[in-house]
């Protein structure tokens, strides 16, 4: 009788595969809420990926960009905050044993900090002081991750594939 979707990301993605023609589907987006208090207070230049690590989260790509401005001098370490225990299959490791043998020189110098799962009370101190925030994701529908650092009045820069792009406007939010 009815089509809801969280995003209108989903509805492509589906309209790739399914005919939806008569239907036009309601978009309703995830309830989220908050009792944080947006704050101004930052620690200038600190960078964080708050995530888990996978090649769909844009983990990679990230990685290939941060690398590249590491090697031209770029001195502002990445502070990556999520699970790393993904196995990524073409390689039969966790994203975090590969992150650690690909980029283990730039965590030797403290220019890339894995800090791994956190607890759900622990987001917002988590990112309480964080500068910007990227979710480079290119599949996500609506990932609460965006909703989260917003809330907490953080600078987020997110990819334009997935649902994440419908929550950010340049240069209004995000």
């Amino acid at each position: 009788d009815a089509l809801i979707s969280p995003s209108h990301y989903l509805v492509a993605e589906i309209k790739k595969h399914i005919s939806l023609q008569g239907r036009e589907p309601a978009i309703i987006a995830n309830p989220f809420s908050t009792d944080s208090t947006a704050g101004s207070r930052f620690k200038r230049n600190k960078i964080v990926y708050y995530g888990k690590l996978s090649a769909q989260k844009g983990s990679f790509a990230l990685l290939e960009r941060f690398a590249a401005l590491w090697d031209k001098g770029f001195a502002h370490p990445l502070h990556m905050i999520g699970g790393t225990d993904i196995v990524y299959h073409p390689a039969m490791k966790t994203m975090g044993e590969l992150v650690k043998e690909q980029y283990g020189r730039y965590i030797s110098k403290g220019l890339l900090q894995l800090h791994g799962k956190i607890t759900p009370a622990a987001i917002n101190a988590a990112l309480s002081d964080a500068h910007v925030v990227i979710v480079p994701s290119i599949v996500d529908n609506m990932p609460y991750t965006v909703m989260e650092a917003m809330s907490l009045g953080r600078i987020v820069l997110v990819s334009a594939l997935g649902g994440q792009a419908e929550m950010v406007e340049n240069g209004r939010s995000g």
